[in-house]
């Protein structure tokens, strides 16, 4: 009979990836070292924070220098520009509803049903949302702290957890 036992560094990774499925809610067996805990994972603010919480906690991680914003995105970063669109849509829809209005009298279509219709001005509202988040998305990752995002993989708390050191990049830039 053969007898295989764990290594260490087996161990260590088999409980970091269990902390990593506890915290994000993903099954252990769906989790490679490669997954990138906040694009993959959708484990971002808060719940980010906690995981990472939980690693210095448990595995003696000194996290003393870690700028969590250059990692991690907030809860809200996902949604923000559906939200927003959805705000703005509004008086932008009216003022474009305005502005067809006053193309169609100069047009000599007063009175036109469809531009007095619900669906008209619910499809112009729709319109106005889509663009309006594209745009904000568009925006916010071309101008945004995002694209300068520093990701962090399974990979990374599993060397972390090792060393016990963050070796990523600290507050003021610099790589511990």
């Amino acid at each position: 009979m053969i007898v295989v036992t764990a290594t260490p560094a087996d161990d260590l990774s088999e409980r970091v990836m269990k902390v990593v499925a506890d915290e994000t809610g993903w099954n252990i067996l769906a989790l490679r070292p490669e997954s990138d805990i906040e694009n993959d994972l959708g484990c971002t603010g808060d719940r980010a924070r906690e995981l990472m919480l939980r690693m210095e906690r448990e595995f003696g991680i000194d996290m003393t220098h870690v700028d969590f914003n250059r990692h991690f995105g907030n809860d809200a970063s996902r949604g923000w520009p559906i939200a927003v669109a959805m705000v703005v849509a509004l008086p932008t829809s009216v003022l474009a509803m305005h502005a067809i209005g006053v193309a169609a009298r100069l047009a000599g279509l007063e009175g036109s049903a469809l531009l007095a219709s619900s669906g008209f001005f619910t499809a112009v509202y729709a319109t106005c949302a889509i663009l309006i988040a594209l745009l904000s998305r568009l925006f916010s990752s071309a101008s945004g702290r995002r694209g300068g995002r520093i990701p962090v993989t399974i990979r990374d708390l599993i060397d972390a957890a090792r060393t016990k050191q963050w070796t990523f990049s600290s507050s003021n830039g610099q790589v511990i």
